[in-house]
């Protein structure tokens, strides 16, 4: 975007790595749901805002879309989709039933463990 450009954010993570692409893009605190958000795109308030992929395809908004960035620019929170599920370490009967659900690769890319 040009400079002077104003992009609305709630996430300081993103507002990082904009200004660490652009410094001369203004980056401004920006809440609200996906139609708050476009609605404030619409009435000018900001030139552009960040919106998850995922979200605009579960609510069939794909329309709005005007560019989607690539890792190479903006990348995703860690373990961003992946789910925890904090268990008590002496809790074998609920260990044995979330075992199903874990996904070994994602486990090992996300795991930390509490001490």
């Amino acid at each position: 975007m040009p400079a002077g450009s104003v992009i609305g954010s709630a996430s300081l993570r993103r507002q990082a790595q904009i200004l660490a692409k652009n410094p001369n893009i203004k980056c401004v605190n920006f809440r609200g749901n996906v139609q708050t958000r476009l609605r404030k795109l619409d009435d000018d308030v900001v030139d552009g805002t960040l919106l998850a992929l995922a979200g605009l395809k579960r609510m069939d908004m794909q329309d709005c879309i005007t560019k989607i960035l690539d890792w190479d620019y903006m990348l995703p929170a860690v373990a961003q989709g992946a789910i925890g599920i904090q268990v008590r370490s002496d809790d074998a009967r609920t260990i044995k039933y979330i075992s199903a659900l874990n996904h070994k690769e994602t486990k090992t890319c996300t795991f930390s463990q509490v001490l």
